[in-house]
């Protein structure tokens, strides 16, 4: 889970991650998860308590998180703005799960480019299908990097309005 610790909706959504869906997943099979984010609350610190549970403080380069990620989560179930954090996943081809709100604002098909989950039985499931089909994680990274490619890279933005980026 990578975004900025300190906000409200990412805070909320690491412990509701921590608290109802990681045990789901660890009942299952042996899973990680690293919170990587800057300024992380008191709370999102207090997590690197719980069995499988590492907080990156404010690292200066988000990268080797995409590198060594299995998946992403996006438990986000409050807040607004763009979905930086998905596009991010998309482009290193990381599959992600993800609330409907954590994916609300793009163009994005549960299925197809991710997989969508509000309620933590359904999350965890997800999070398993995602950690083990190799089918279904190369599909979705294979269309949701063509999303990005076709909707968020520069030259889609260039044509979009030429000559005015900078």
């Amino acid at each position: 889970m990578i975004g900025n610790m300190s906000y409200l909706p990412n805070v909320e959504g690491a412990l509701f991650f921590c608290r109802d869906v990681l045990p789901r997943v660890q009942a299952e099979r042996p899973a990680e998860l690293v919170i990587a984010g800057s300024s992380p609350a008191p709370a999102v610190r207090a997590l690197a308590g719980l069995p499988g549970v590492t907080v990156a403080a404010s690292p200066p380069d988000i990268a080797p998180f995409y590198r060594g990620a299995r998946l992403a989560v996006v438990p986000i179930r409050a807040g607004g703005g763009t979905r930086i954090k998905l596009l991010e996943a998309f482009v290193n081809r990381v599959p992600v799960a993800s609330t409907r709100l954590g994916a609300e604002g793009l163009a994005v098909e549960h299925e197809r480019h991710l997989l969508l989950a509000d309620d933590a039985a359904p999350f965890a499931k997800a999070c398993g299908r995602l950690y083990e089909d190799d089918a279904l994680r190369n599909r979705l990274v294979e269309a949701a990097f063509e999303l990005c490619r076709r909707d968020h890279s520069i030259e889609a933005l260039r044509a979009l309005r030429p000559g005015r980026l900078v």
